[in-house]
Order: C-alpha cells, then sequence, then structure tokens
C-alpha cells in the first residue's frame, strides 16, 4: 500500500487496512524576554458534519505541565471513527459521503514574561477530511503547514525615555524646556514691569514770567553748541520694550503649557492584534437597517451588507486590525475593497465589530434580520420568499469553481463563479433591508459553546439548501474559510444617538 509500508504523515489512511492512529503534539512557547510559565493541555478528536451535527471523542485529559515545552502523545482509534459515522447515518437516515475529523490539542498558559503577566490559550485545528472508507489531510497551494500551526501573541512593556519637544526645528527635552520656558516667562513678566515704571508722565507746560519792569533784562545766554545724541528718549524705547516683554511672556508662557503636557515616560506599547482607540477614531456603522424586537431579543440595527474587504482594511491602516491570511481558492477579484471580506475567525469578526463600536449579532437576531416578515408576523424560508429563486443569491450553481464539486447543484445558475460584490443583489434583499443573508459568505454569529463557532446563511460554495432558514453552520472553534464573513449590529439608541 505505501512506499514504506507504512502510513506516514500525510498519506491517505484506509479504514479497511488501518486500525489506529498515532499522534504526536509538540507545543513550544518562545520569547526573548525571561519567562516562567505552566498550564494544561487536552487533545479531542471531533467528527462533524455540515449541517451542524458533531460528535467529540475524548484522547487525552486535562493534564498539567511546567516549562515552555511539552511533548503529548495519543492513539486514536480509527473504527471508532468509522463506527460514529455509519450509527449517524443509519439513525437518522443521512447518507453524507464527506466529513470532517478534527484533531484539537488545546493548551492552556499562564505565568510572566519580562515580569509581566501573561495568560494564553492555544488551539489549533488539523482537519481531516472523511468519507466511509478513507481520510485524507487536504493541502492547498498557498497556504500554510497545516502539521506546523502558529500562534503570535505580545505583551505591554513599559519603555522609560525622555520626552522631546521640537521648537523652531531643535528638539529639546521636556525638562530643559520647562526651565527655559519658565526663565523666558519670568524675564518677559520683569520686562513688562519694567517698561510700565519707564513710561513718562508729562509736565503741564509752563510760560515764562515777563521780567519786572524795574529790572534790566537778563544779559542773552552765550551760545550752545547742539551736539548729535544716539540716546532713544522715552517715546521711542518704550514701545520696543514693551512688544519684546509681551513676545517673551506669551511664548515663555505657551512653551510652559505644552511642556507641561509633557511626560517624562512614553506610554507602554499595546501588544496583540487590536489597540484600543477612542470612540472618536472608530468609524461609526452609517448604512444599517432596523429590525423589529421579538422574544429573545430587543430592538437593534444590524448593517445593510456584508463587511468589506475596504472596511477591514481601514480597521488595519488605524492599526486596530491585523492583515488576513490570504483565502484559499480565491481569485483577485474576490479580494477588491468592495467584496466582503472573508477568512477571518469569529473572534476577529467579534473585535472588528467591537472596534466599531457594534457587536456581532445573536443567531436568533441573525435570523430575525434575514428571514421574519413583520407584516406577515412569520417567518419565510429565504429571504425573500418561500420559493427558491436563483436570480436572488450567490450560491453554488453551474457557474461555481468550490474545492469541492460535489456541492455544485445543476440547473441553476447565477453571475459570481465566486463571492460577489457585498452591495449586489438588492432583488434579494431581506424583509429589513439587508442583502446577501442568503449566499455569498456565511456570516459569524454570536452564538458558540467554546468549541464550536455558528456561521448562517449559506455561502457560495454551498448548495441552496444552506440558505434556508433552518439550516446553520457549526464548525470547530477559531476556523477561517473562504466562504465566511460577518456584519455588525447595534442598539438601537446606540444608531439613534449618532
Amino acid at each position: 500500500m505505501y512506499d514504506a509500508g507504512l502510513a506516514r504523515t500525510g498519506d491517505p489512511i484506509f479504514f479497511q487496512v488501518s486500525d489506529t492512529l498515532a499522534l504526536t503534539f509538540d507545543y513550544a512557547f518562545i520569547a526573548a524576554a525571561e519567562h516562567e510559565l505552566s498550564g494544561t493541555y487536552r487533545l479531542d478528536a471531533v467528527i462533524t458534519e455540515r449541517n451542524g451535527w458533531s460528535r467529540t471523542v475524548a484522547l487525552l485529559p486535562e493534564t498539567p505541565f511546567e516549562g515552555d515545552t511539552l511533548t503529548a502523545s495519543a492513539v486514536l482509534d480509527l473504527q471508532t471513527v468509522r463506527s460514529a459515522i455509519v450509527a449517524y447515518q443509519q439513525q437518522t437516515g443521512v447518507q453524507r459521503r464527506d466529513y470532517t475529523l478534527a484533531l484539537q490539542p488545546q493548551v492552556a498558559v499562564r505565568g510572566a514574561v519580562a515580569g509581566r503577566p501573561v495568560e494564553e490559550t492555544f488551539s489549533p485545528v488539523l482537519a481531516f477530511s472523511v468519507d466511509e472508507m478513507q481520510m485524507w489531510l487536504p493541502r492547498q497551494e498557498g497556504t500554510a503547514d497545516p502539521l506546523a500551526p502558529m500562534q503570535g501573541g505580545a505583551v505591554s512593556l513599559p519603555t522609560e525615555r525622555p520626552a522631546v519637544l521640537t521648537v523652531l526645528g531643535v528638539k529639546v527635552s521636556v525638562a530643559a524646556a520647562r526651565w527655559a520656558a519658565s526663565l523666558a516667562a519670568l524675564v518677559g513678566v520683569a520686562g513688562l514691569i519694567v517698561t510700565l515704571r519707564a513710561v513718562p508722565v508729562r509736565a503741564p507746560r509752563l510760560q515764562p514770567a515777563e521780567p519786572a519792569p524795574d529790572l534790566p533784562a537778563p544779559p542773552p545766554a552765550p551760545p550752545q553748541v547742539v551736539r548729535p545724541s544716539r540716546r532713544l528718549n522715552a517715546a521711542q524705547v518704550v514701545p520696543a520694550a514693551f512688544a519684546l516683554a509681551t513676545v517673551l511672556t506669551v511664548a515663555g508662557m505657551l512653551v510652559l503649557v505644552i511642556a507641561l503636557g509633557g511626560s517624562a515616560a512614553a506610554a507602554p506599547a499595546v501588544g496583540g492584534p487590536l489597540a484600543v482607540q477612542s470612540a472618536e477614531a472608530r468609524p461609526l456603522p452609517a448604512d444599517t437597517v432596523a429590525v423589529a424586537g421579538g422574544v429573545a431579543y430587543a430592538p437593534f440595527h444590524i448593517d445593510r451588507i456584508e463587511v468589506t474587504n475596504g472596511g477591514w482594511q481601514a480597521c488595519v491602516d488605524a492599526g486596530a486590525c491585523a492583515p488576513l491570511p490570504a483565502a484559499p481558492g480565491l481569485d483577485a477579484a474576490s479580494t477588491s475593497p468592495d467584496m466582503p471580506v472573508v477568512n477571518v475567525t469569529r473572534a476577529e469578526a467579534a473585535a472588528f465589530c467591537a472596534w466599531r463600536g457594534s457587536r456581532l449579532p445573536s443567531e436568533a437576531e441573525w435570523r430575525a434580520a434575514a428571514y421574519f416578515d413583520t407584516g406577515a408576523n412569520a417567518e419565510r424560508l429565504y429571504p425573500w420568499g418561500d420559493a427558491w429563486l436563483a436570480d436572488r443569491a450567490n450560491v453554488c450553481g453551474e457557474e461555481c469553481a468550490p474545492d469541492d464539486p460535489a456541492h455544485i447543484t445543476a440547473g441553476i445558475r447565477d453571475a459570481w463563479p465566486r463571492l460577489a460584490p457585498a452591495d449586489s443583489l438588492p432583488e434579494g434583499a431581506s424583509p429589513a433591508g439587508a442583502l446577501h443573508m442568503a449566499g455569498n459568505a456565511a456570516e459569524w454569529v454570536s452564538d458558540g459553546d467554546g468549541d464550536t463557532d455558528v456561521a448562517r446563511g449559506g455561502a457560495w460554495n454551498l448548495e441552496p439548501g444552506w440558505a434556508a432558514a433552518g439550516a446553520r453552520l457549526a464548525v470547530p472553534a477559531g476556523v477561517r474559510s473562504p466562504a465566511i464573513g460577518f456584519r455588525c449590529a447595534s442598539p438601537v439608541e446606540q444608531v439613534a444617538a449618532r
């Protein structure tokens, strides 16, 4: 069967010739700074089907460890996997030929790095495609090695460095600027006081008295020689001194205010994929539709269109989001700014919405925005009604280019082999007015149990049935997909305030 006589990593595994799968999981926490860590690890195998059914097989219980590395081994009984699939099909009558087997180690570490507390969870997923006869590890060009997952992180460390001001092109430390500004202000004030005191007071002009008639007239005064003098009189000195003192005072006070606003230490850099921003810096959701409240939720607003590549790039440019890895199977047109952003995890989607001042909708809210007709007080099967209309949703028809041709539905066709622009197909709008609630990109909702994340609405690479009201995608937590995006929701009062 195999060149080496034994199936190796990456080879297909046939249930008829293999009974067990030996697993080894190596973990290493790598940091340049000093660190001291401890934590726990566990390992599960999760069998899932596209409709959300799942079965978890515990391979290793939660186990404590010390240090920054660990190696764990386990054995997966392949007949257990096969038996679970066969039992599911027999008991439900569902006949599927494709399933997913996800090997999910979970490592929780806590401790300190460079004296700063750290608490992180690392939970990669190694997903195998499975049918009744075999399992194999899908590989796609341009994607990271699934056998060597990595997760980056950062720790905030305060950095002490003198703050400086630039004055007339010269960099001056804040401390020096404070002294100089204080001195300039004092000199300026003193100059004002001196110049005000030097302003001359004009005495009244006196007329010379007439000589007495009985006295001889005084002799004429000897002629005086007038010499040129460089001494300025008060009328010339006072305005110039006053102006100079005023300039010194104002400049000194201005520099002093700026210097007092400085800090002797720079603020610590914020680590991690998201940085905190003020509310004024966040782009407010201007394009939302209103959804009436129900039993399980209050009235709210939801984005009219899916979050686009352009919207995500704005978050990246603001320093609040990280660039996403390339989505496998998509063409260049799917990465244009007006296309829905995909290949984003549910956690990243929730963080984007929080940065924008919104949140992910709950599953109940999303379903109401997609299907509920308030006029008829009833839920529709599809956003536009109860009958499937192929020209109102971007799903996998004859034009489709999915990774699995089994998803292609014969007899229907739309204009897009992959993603469609987020602001297209207005005729497929939901009763609330939201676009692409059926097809295009499936959308994350806030529901999940920690082990699985939930997406709704079908997608460009799935059959039309996945766009119906009762369909949901439950996938292992942390999954990225070229067919899953999101949109955000906001409370009514928050939107009204804007």
